[in-house]
């Protein structure tokens, strides 16, 4: 049938049943004639052609179509080309064709019809759908396969359908319908979304109707109008039609999925794999796909491969052209090459520069020259020489450069080593791409597989083979699911030029946190294997494995949130996010509520939104999706600073710890509030050996300058004794260090028994003029003793057999949390009326205000009646008065902070000295004030002159004085307190002497 369309309007369908130059007609290499009578249509501009699929070879590989005009005398060409065969090319049984070859220049709808969630809502008519735009409208297309599903229109199910008809512009309707046909045609229709991708616009139509000669009322087709405001803007593509020339040569065709990424000045496309029904790339064949792509610019390089599968995966190509239907501009790039294991390089994938370029400019077809030329690579990649630090798994990597990527390359055939990727040893490799300029990055993987997978990786040098330039990518870690974080796949950072000892990294990394939240609905967690990849302004994170989860040793559980972090490059503000899984498992399905991405150094957290299945048999059966930030909920917080804190256990006999590492950070602005302990979980067995150097990316509020570090483990594991020689922080961005030096033990039997250490700042480090050496300024900061004497009650039951912990708070910070373990005077400590002695070392508090103290109940005698608490260093003790039992089965606090006792006489003392100086600086605020106006008034004689000036003379007398009569009142004030705390036995002693004093 065909239906032709001229600026006055069309014919209609009509069938092409009598052929005027063949009885059995539409055979191979055949031209059919036909002769349709129609009101002048005036200047055809368009025709539809297609078939009923009926028969025993309904397939129908179309050429062209030939109109001619009798009246005015002419022909109109509609070239085509294409299958009309549900088994070949895009599986189309109708075409829109376009004027004088423009019959690629159509556009993609992708429609998602969803069936109700009702009872017998599923059809097994055949249904059809027209779209109406400001333009025109599709012409009946019927909906014959589903990318979603095999068995389509099923109860719950959404049915995605990729549509292709000519520029409709804004869509305003929807026409939908089916047949009746079938056993059971009655069908419930949720709601139609249609999808135009290189407009940027979705349209939403609700239905929410039986379409149903036995229900409702009857009707089997329904219009469907938009929903008010819901036209969704999403990504703008941009539509190519793509044309692969496979070389004709012996062998030349290949069954192997064939993949293209696009390169241009704004960016780059994801992997588009390029396979349809036909039997493509085989021998010199030339093959053409339409795609929609994201907007990359001007293209200036492909890469192109296919993934080795299939008997003949061998590939010669021939060449490529991009030819985009927007500009009609046409990008050519040559191959003339194998791709294949067994031929050339043994490459699969390659690189192709722009040969040239046509360009509508003008109204001119101008060509251009491509720029880009193809660059060798050199890689080194050291392994290390530790105990099992090789791999027999599939090594991969990545180059990242001011102009793009090599994309995935497998380092498959070392030029060094027969046996690759041994301990020890240095494999060289040879990979060729498009000049990527300076590098700055390096992605590494490996797939896991063979019996040692394993691996410890040392570095990767690169060297630029045409220009001599060498990029050192520092690793010194594990690609191990059982070592390390689990993680095999890292992304390297350039080395920085200055000293190791300031981090080895030319750039900080950012550590993103990764917040996903399954739903809370039946079924929704999964048991497959779950991916994200980031997307930002300036880069993406690639495709990024959620192993494991902080927060749930089993993830992806109903109604649970499972924390990760990706470590890689600054990708700048997130753009969207690609979650998916692999389908691996029992309960592989999952309904995803949302992910939320946190990046600490921007101070932002944004919310992506999904509240879908990801379930090859719900939904539309899509296991991946693409997520967009939600505007109103992203959320802003203190940015943070990066460093890199390096541990440097001892060479000692034991000295490595199994338990989990934290530190506190403290600077002159205060302490990292947000993150009171930063944890550095020691996931196994190869963090914090003897003699080992253990480096981690962290984040930090910004405290200011830093003079104390607070550093411990939880005591858990066989061997959580640690000897630890030094802690060094450096800030990633102004690579200044400050260095903590320790040289003692944290551990319960060994030293004091202290697992947590408070550290003064010792030197702090920064580039020499060269730099390549470090200059190291000793601090003046110190570690100060505090004796802190406990005094029980009297009373019966007093004491407790509780684990007591306490803080000491002060002007210049806390000394954080400290168990009171060893008391200096008594086996069983904390007994009825006894005092028990302990140590605290800490930097200097300044003059403390207050201390927090409590038990953790445990034990038969747990309740605790404490009396008070003194602290004494150098010369000054502080009181702090409880007489109150800490105990949760008396009614009472098992925890309290203590203020330090002042003597009421003395605190109103200090009280009228504060408002006497307050009066004194009011007044002479109002004496400067009068001077002023005095000074500057010219209505003033002389007299008043001099009589100002003796006055202003006199208020500096006075205030003079005042300011003697102000240091002798502080004196005595000081005094008092000295008397009031100074030598004293117990609490009523002290309220007396500061009575008497």
């Amino acid at each position: 049938h065909i239906a032709l369309f001229g600026t006055r309007g069309d014919t209609g369908v009509r069938q092409l049943l009598k052929s005027a130059t063949h009885v059995n007609k539409f055979e191979a290499g055949q031209c059919d004639e036909f002769t349709i009578s129609a009101v002048d249509l005036d200047v055809l501009e368009k025709i539809r052609v297609g078939h009923d699929n009926s028969g025993a070879g309904p397939g129908w590989l179309l050429d062209r179509v030939v109109v001619e005009d009798p009246v005015r005398g002419k022909q109109y060409v509609f070239p085509c080309n294409r299958w009309l065969d549900v088994s070949e090319d895009d599986g189309a049984i109708e075409r829109e064709l376009l004027l004088n070859g423009a019959g690629a220049a159509t556009t993609t709808y992708i429609v998602a019809v969803t069936t109700g969630n009702v009872r017998g809502a599923g059809t097994d008519a055949n249904v059809s759908v027209t779209l109406f735009g400001v333009k025109g409208d599709s012409g009946p297309l019927v909906l014959r396969e589903s990318k979603s599903f095999k068995n389509k229109f099923e109860q719950g199910h959404t049915d995605l359908f990729h549509l292709e008809a000519l520029d409709l512009g804004d869509i305003k309707k929807v026409r939908i319908g089916h047949d009746a046909s079938g056993a059971s045609s009655a069908w419930f229709l949720d709601r139609v979304v249609v999808e135009v991708p290189s407009a940027g616009k979705k349209y939403l139509f609700r239905c929410n109707r039986w379409l149903s000669k036995s229900d409702d009322d009857g009707a089997i087709e329904r219009d469907l109008l938009p929903d008010t405001d819901s036209v969704a803007a999403v990504e703008k593509l941009v539509p190519y039609e793509i044309v692969i020339t496979t070389s004709n040569v012996k062998g030349a065709g290949t069954d192997a999925n064939v993949f293209i990424a696009v390169y241009g000045d704004k960016g780059k496309t994801e992997d588009v794999f390029l396979r349809n029904k036909t039997d493509n790339f085989e021998r010199g064949q030339e093959d053409r796909f339409k795609r929609d792509l994201e907007d990359v610019g001007e293209p200036f390089k492909l890469r192109v491969g296919h993934d080795n599968k299939g008997l003949g995966a061998a590939w010669h190509l021939g060449t490529v052209e991009l030819h985009n239907l927007e500009s009609k501009a046409v990008y050519y790039f040559t191959a003339n090459r194998w791709l294949a294991k067994g031929e050339d390089d043994g490459q699969i994938v390659v690189e192709l520069p722009l040969a040239r370029a046509q360009k509508q400019e003008n109204g001119k077809l101008v060509e251009v020259k491509g720029k880009a030329a193809l660059a060798t690579y050199k890689v080194e990649v050291v392994t290390g020489s530790m105990r099992g630090a090789g791999t027999d798994a599939r090594v991969g990597i990545v180059l990242f450069g001011k102009n793009g990527d090599t994309g995935e390359r497998f380092l498959d055939k070392s030029l060094t080593n027969r046996n690759k990727f041994e301990r020890g040893s240095t494999d060289v490799f040879t990979v060729e791409a498009v000049a990527l300029g300076p590098l700055h990055r390096v992605k590494v993987w490996h797939d896991n597989s063979g019996l040692n997978a394993g691996w410890y990786l040392e570095s990767i040098k690169v060297t630029d083979v045409a220009s001599g330039t060498d990029y050192l990518f520092p690793c010194k870690r594990w690609l191990d699911k059982s070592e390390d974080d689990g993680l095999i796949m890292r992304e390297l950072l350039l080395a920085g030029a200055g000293p190791d000892e300031l981090g080895s990294a030319a750039a900080p990394v950012t550590v993103y946190r990764v917040c996903v939240t399954t739903s809370d609905v039946r079924y929704a967690g999964t048991d497959a294997n779950v991916y994200v990849v980031l997307y930002g302004a300036k880069a993406d994170s690639g495709r990024v494995p959620l192993l494991q989860s902080a927060t749930h040793s089993n993830k992806f559980e109903r109604g649970q949130v499972d924390e990760f972090v990706v470590t890689c490059a600054d990708l700048g503000e997130i753009q969207k996010v690609r979650i998916g899984h692999d389908g691996a498992g029992a309960g592989a399905g999952w309904h995803l509520a949302k992910v939320d991405v946190t990046d600490p150094l921007r101070g932002t957290t944004w919310v992506f939104p999904c509240g879908r299945w990801l379930d090859s048999t719900e939904d539309d059966g899509a296991t991946e999706r693409v997520l967009t930030p939600q505007a109103d909920a992203t959320v802003k917080q203190e940015a943070r600073m990066p460093y890199e804190v390096s541990f440097h256990t001892g060479d000692k006999r034991g000295a490595a710890t199994s338990a989990n590492v934290f530190i506190e950070v403290f600077g002159r602005k205060g302490k990292d509030e947000a993150h009171d302990r930063i944890a550095i979980t020691n996931t196994t067995s190869n963090s914090f050996q003897r003699a080992q150097v253990d480096c981690f990316p962290i984040e930090i509020a910004d405290v200011g300058e830093i003079y104390k570090l607070r550093v411990g483990h939880d005591g858990t594991g066989m061997g959580a004794g640690w000897f630890l020689d030094k802690v060094v922080l450096v800030n990633q961005k102004t690579k200044k260090g400050y260095e903590f030096i320790c040289g003692r033990w944290l551990a319960k039997d060994e030293d004091d028994g202290e697992i947590v250490r408070e550290l003064p700042l010792s030197n702090t480090l920064v580039a020499d003029k060269a730099g390549v050496g470090v200059v190291r300024t000793a601090s003046k900061h110190a570690l100060k003793s505090y004796k802190v004497h406990i005094f029980t009650g009297d009373k019966m039951g007093a004491g407790t057999d509780a684990n007591v912990f306490i803080v000491l708070n002060g002007t210049a910070g806390d000394s954080g949390e400290r168990a009171l373990k060893s008391s200096e005077q008594h086996t069983n400590k904390f007994e009825r009326n006894q005092t028990d002695t302990f140590t605290v070392e800490a930097v200097d508090l300044g003059e403390l205000e207050s201390v927090r103290v409590w038990h953790d109940g445990a034990g038969m005698g747990a309740d605790w009646l404490l009396d008070r608490i003194e602290v004494e260093s150098d010369d000054t003790r502080w009181v702090f008065p409880c007489e109150a039992w800490l105990s949760t089965s008396k009614g009472k606090e098992a925890c309290k902070t203590l203020p330090v006792y002042v003597d009421p006489a003395i605190a109103a003392a200090r009280a009228a000295a504060k408002e006497k100086e307050e009066k004194r600086k009011k007044k002479e605020s109002d004496d400067d004030a009068r001077s002023t106006t005095s000074s500057v008034s010219t209505r003033a004689g002389f007299g008043r002159s001099v009589t100002d000036t003796l006055r202003g003379g006199a208020a500096a007398v006075d205030k003079e004085a005042k300011a003697g009569a102000k240091e002798k009142d502080e004196a005595s004030d000081r005094k008092s307190v000295a008397g009031s705390v100074a030598g004293s036995k117990s609490g009523k002693e002290s309220a007396a002497a500061a009575a008497a004093a």
